[in-house]
């Protein structure tokens, strides 16, 4: 085990990596240097830096990376350095709590329990690494070279994506990335996006579905499956177009959803929290998706959102990131539901007293998603809880800033590691932590509280629409 202070000193260093939207974390303790590159909450046009999200990117960096090095058991050194980067659009701890449920597959691994691996074709990089780069740039040479090209991915690329020892399994990432990035993106010719897409559906599935692959290679699978695309997007000045989504990856992803909740001992908890992560970026490109298949997303969502724990065998933060994913699904989706049931269940999450209340006060962010024109809700309920979550973030504020106070006018150290939105804990020269006033974290739960109660305002009955216009009108003061 690590210590807590020691593993938040070594994730000290965050850097975001551009191009998949991912964070890479690299520890800085002596000798100790490790990296992750770990999936973030970057819209998909921004591939160039921070910007204006960094606040974004580090919400909830907390309980994120320090639970994991604090709480992991790792395998071995080589295992620390297994990249799990991929496309995502949820919050770093919800990257954070993603890695975990991964690296706990990878360290209840049974020493002598032997994994399957294909069966890789080494001499095929070298001869035809060049051939594939060529088709990727050159649509003529890919029509002439086409029986090389899968080739190279059949009998080398995939299998490759398969291995399963220390040092393989920290390619993982890179290989995925590489996939898209080199390849998928790449290139301009829409006939070999769509044969490689399905090239690489027919192998991820086959991993996904087999638990003789080891649970690493099985959960990037699913990753790969959640990133193909029917009509890849582009930036493109002159032909700028949003990703469809494939559509058997969705119902592909949205089985997977279903199989976890029902037990299945094939599905483990990893491989539907990489469903999840594919789910909630084809909720936010769902236009091109049939009616049948986002009212089975939004079932499948429902039921984790409510449900507690959503899955068996996971508890914790683990648990309260996958409901908080499900509801982010939900929330991209923009619809009230049913009988409104998508409004109802987000309203009964950010009632939860068993979810943080860092993540009550994102889902009450996210009912500002809802498109609330012509449709009748509980305005009543909904306004009650959310001044309820309001009293409760005041007290909590006020408990903090008097235990702050106290521990100020007393000169103590000790205390617990102040956690800053936007930046780092301190420390001193030592390592130790020290106790910071947490403002960052209060004014972003205060901007997501006051998402939900403008949301919550026009369907409020009148007195309670008054208790919200003094809360608000709190907020900005």
């Amino acid at each position: 085990m690590v210590g807590e202070a020691r593993a938040a000193f070594w994730a000290k260093n965050l850097k975001y990596r551009p191009g998949l939207g991912s964070l890479e974390v690299e520890a800085c303790a002596p000798r100790r240097r490790r990296k992750l590159l770990l999936p973030l909450d970057l819209p998909p046009d921004v591939n160039s830096g921070l910007g204006g999200y960094s606040e974004q990117l580090f919400r909830n960096r907390d309980v994120g990376m320090e639970s994991i090095l604090a709480n992991c058991a790792w395998s071995s050194a080589r295992a620390r350095n297994c990249d799990l980067f991929g496309r995502r659009t949820g919050r770093i701890f919800g990257a954070a709590a993603l890695a975990a449920i991964l690296l706990a597959g990878l360290t209840s691994i049974v020493s002598a329990q032997q994994y399957q691996a294909d069966e890789v074709d080494e001499k095929i990089y070298n001869r035809l690494n060049g051939v594939v780069l060529s088709c990727v740039k050159d649509p003529a040479k890919y029509t002439s070279e086409q029986a090389d090209f899968n080739e190279y991915f059949t009998k080398y690329y995939f299998p490759a994506m398969t291995r399963y020892d220390e040092e393989e399994l920290g390619k993982l990432g890179a290989r995925r990335y590489d996939l898209f990035q080199r390849f998928l993106w790449a290139t301009q010719n829409d006939q070999l996006q769509k044969d490689l897409t399905e090239l690489a559906f027919d192998k991820m599935k086959s991993i996904a579905g087999n638990p003789k692959y080891h649970p690493a290679v099985r959960y990037n699978a699913v990753l790969v499956i959640g990133m193909l695309d029917a009509q890849y997007g582009s930036d493109s000045s002159s032909s700028k177009r949003p990703p469809k989504p494939l559509e058997k990856a969705n119902r592909l992803l949205t089985q997977i959803v279903g199989l976890g909740i029902q037990g299945n001992p094939v599905v483990t908890p990893s491989l539907v929290v990489g469903a999840l992560v594919g789910l909630e970026r084809h909720a936010q490109y769902h236009e091109s998706l049939k009616p049948a298949q986002i009212d089975a997303m939004t079932e499948a969502a429902i039921t984790l959102a409510t449900k507690d724990p959503p899955l068996a065998d996971v508890d914790g933060k683990v648990a309260e990131w996958i409901r908080i994913e499900a509801a982010t699904v939900l929330a991209k989706l923009g619809s009230v539901g049913t009988n409104n049931r998508v409004h109802d269940a987000l309203v009964a999450l950010l009632a939860d007293n068993k979810i943080s209340l860092d993540g009550r006060c994102g889902v009450a962010g996210m009912l500002g998603q809802l498109n609330y024109k012509d449709v009748k809700v509980d305005g009543k309920a909904a306004s009650e809880k959310l001044l309820q979550l309001a009293l409760e973030v005041g007290q909590a504020c006020d408990k903090q800033a008097n235990a702050y106070q106290e521990m100020s006018l007393g000169g103590g150290a000790g205390g617990t590691m102040g956690r800053e939105r936007g930046g780092r804990g301190t420390y001193s020269s030592s390592g130790e932590p020290h106790n910071d006033y947490d403002r960052k974290t209060l004014l972003s739960q205060l901007g997501d509280l006051r998402k939900g109660l403008v949301v919550a305002k026009p369907i409020a009955p009148a007195d309670r629409a008054a208790a919200i216009d003094s809360v608000t009108s709190a907020m900005q003061t």
